[in-house]
């Protein structure tokens, strides 16, 4: 080989080696990457923002000193201003003067370790009329700094109703951070079901069942008589649950045994479940399950549909949170295997350029014949050429 081949062939390699560095240092850029947003800070960020704006209340996020972090769109309507102008700035400016002391009392309590503080308040927005709501502040257990402030219309039975709305408010907010808190799909269902059963009060039992209620893919029940109207359904076909799934619409039936949509189903009713109602999991356009609230009380809560309904949405976002993160672990897992399999192809070229005494390009030419003669993956058929070379 004369000089002008020698230098041709080095350069040949020193060029494929740069290149192949080059792309082994953009898969590590694109993993790193996407390790630093599904472990920081800012997945968690962007998670709480996206699971803001899902609320279909107007709901506000701050720190403990009661600053504006995040702020969906229906918040931002009611004070009558863009979101863009409402994060950074005390959400005790937004208040009358007269309510403002008590907003700031009430402020100071959770961060002393409270847990959910309600009060009728009047805002003032700078560019709108003030309106009187119904100011629910929460603060969830855990780790997660945020403190959650709900503005729901104050109306002439707010204050009769005040521990059960207030008990909704509080199982909002606890869910739209729940997948900051909670990776994988069960224990967030689990999780979820008990935190709706919570919030809607005594004598409720919440079950959550993903896919269709005739083959679920996964269920969490609060209760033994929840499982019980499961299973029923199941057995039957039929219920309220099959059918919020199969209409994809909010279902309610105060009396569930003499309901005549579902005569097969009344005498297997459990005899704790008077009343139930079913709303559609709504995933993005696609349905994912049923929330199914039974009631074990005479009594039918007022507003109880609109309850399960905004419940319902909000467990949907928490699902499509919990999707969207798996597919980022799914991604990196996808790149952390492309990384492993080039560097190992990179020596499987090696190996072959040296005993063939050819360039790159003939050395993954033969490599990929090889692999299309021999019927095995170009990967597995490196890995095994790598391992004889080492003595394996």
């Amino acid at each position: 080989m004369d000089d002008r081949a020698s230098s041709e062939r080095h350069g040949s390699l020193t060029g494929d080696r740069t290149g192949s560095e080059m792309t082994e240092d953009e898969l590590r850029e694109q993993r790193d990457r996407i390790a630093e947003l599904v472990e920081g800070q800012h997945l968690l960020r962007w998670q709480r923002e996206r699971m803001t704006a899902v609320l279909p209340v107007p709901v506000l996020m701050t720190d403990h000193e009661g600053i504006v972090q995040t702020v969906n769109a229906a918040a931002a309507q009611l004070l009558g201003t863009r979101v863009a102008r409402l994060v950074g700035r005390s959400v005790t400016d937004m208040v009358s003067a007269g309510d403002r002391t008590a907003v700031e009392e009430r402020l100071r309590e959770l961060a002393a370790g409270g847990a959910s503080i309600g009060r009728t308040v009047t805002l003032e927005p700078p560019a709108a009329v003030p309106v009187e709501v119904e100011l629910f502040v929460h603060r969830p257990a855990g780790p997660a700094p945020e403190i959650s402030w709900m503005l729901l219309a104050a109306g002439s039975d707010a204050h009769e109703g005040r521990p059960r709305v207030m008990g909704v408010a509080a199982a909002l907010s606890e869910l739209a951070l729940l997948p900051l808190t909670v990776a994988e799909e069960q224990p967030a269902l689990t999780r979820a079901a008990e935190i709706c059963a919570r919030g809607l009060g005594p004598g409720a039992s919440v079950s959550l069942v993903l896919g269709e209620p005739g083959e679920p893919t996964a269920v969490a029940s609060t209760s033994t008589a929840a499982q019980q109207l499961d299973g029923a359904q199941l057995a039957a076909g039929t219920g309220p649950s099959v059918t919020a799934y199969d209409e994809a619409v909010a279902v309610e039936a105060p009396d569930l045994r003499t309901d005549e949509r579902w005569p097969r189903l009344g005498p297997d009713v459990p005899p704790e479940v008077v009343g139930v109602v079913a709303a559609p999991l709504e995933v993005g356009d696609k349905l994912a399950g049923v929330l199914t609230v039974s009631i074990g009380e005479a009594a039918w809560p007022d507003a109880l549909l609109e309850d399960v309904e905004l419940l319902a949405v909000t467990v949907a976002g928490v699902l499509l949170e919990l999707g969207l993160k798996q597919e980022l672990r799914t991604v990196l897992s996808e790149l952390e295997q492309a990384l492993t399999s080039r560097a190992t192809i990179d020596q499987a070229k090696g190996i072959v350029m040296a005993q063939r005494r050819v360039g790159p390009e003939a050395a993954f030419q033969h490599l990929a014949e090889l692999s299309s003669t021999q019927h095995v993956k170009l990967r597995d058929l490196a890995e095994e050429m790598v391992r004889r070379a080492a003595g394996g």
